[in-house]
């Protein structure tokens, strides 16, 4: 009976000793970020207008930034360059009805074949970003694109997937591309005067600067198997009133 009473007390204590032992606090777990914050990181985007009352018939311009973040991007040049930029724009009433556009934003660009080591790519003009750099595009008149002959408020945003590429392939035209051949085999030639050779050089290479001050000189293009993904951006709304 002592015994019992004994294995009973010992039970006792266990328990309580246990119950009273020091606890570890599990970390918190961190909320993920969302869509919307990792995008921002990438870039911003920017809706602005000159005024916000406009007449009916009046030209309504709209001006749309985008700034990037802290890495260099490279971009199909179709989601930053003209008309096309605006393809992501979402326009609507006063009660929230969404107003269709009655054509298209710009035309998108035809995949063209470039040759790489010998090998066909298919590819897309592209631009490339600097980080931090800032960039506009410039719609002349929204109700080019948009039946706005009806009076009253109406607000705007452009949602769009900016697309981000790995690589970037240079097309040059012939002319600089004759030009830069002269200037590796007169840099190579064995025999003539270093003199000569310096004078040829700076000659053709001035021709160089004047060439590549011309848009078409370079084009640069981005292949489609480079896609690395793409990072969904939406604008500030932006309200106006026609009257």
């Amino acid at each position: 009976m002592l015994k019992r009473d004994w294995i009973l007390i010992l039970l006792t204590v266990g328990v309580f000793i246990i119950g009273c032992a020091p606890y570890k606090l599990l970390p918190k777990k961190e909320k993920p970020a969302t869509e919307t914050t990792e995008s921002a990181k990438v870039a911003t985007l920017q809706l602005e207008l000159s005024k916000t009352n406009y007449a009916t018939g009046e030209a309504i311009p709209v001006t749309l930034k985008l700034k990037l973040g802290k890495f260099d991007l490279l971009v199909p040049q179709d989601n930053i360059e003209g008309a096309s930029a605006f393809s992501g724009l979402v326009l609507k009433t006063a009660t929230g009805e969404e107003v269709k556009p009655n054509k298209p934003f710009g035309v998108t660009s035809t995949p063209k074949t470039l040759y790489e080591r010998g090998e066909a790519v298919q590819c897309i003009p592209g631009v490339e970003l600097k980080a931090h750099s800032e960039i506009s595009a410039v719609l002349e008149d929204l109700s080019d694109y948009y039946p706005l002959t009806t009076q009253g408020r109406y607000s705007m945003q452009v949602v769009t997937d900016l697309k981000v590429y790995k690589e970037i392939l240079v097309e040059k035209s012939p002319q600089v591309r004759m030009i830069e051949e002269e200037i590796a085999s007169i840099r190579s030639a064995p025999n003539l005067p270093a003199d000569a050779k310096q004078d040829a050089i700076a000659a053709l290479q001035a021709d160089l600067s004047l060439y590549l001050s011309d848009e078409d000189a370079e084009k640069t293009y981005l292949p489609l198997n480079s896609f690395r993904g793409s990072a969904k951006l939406q604008s500030n709304i932006v309200e106006f009133t026609i009257q």
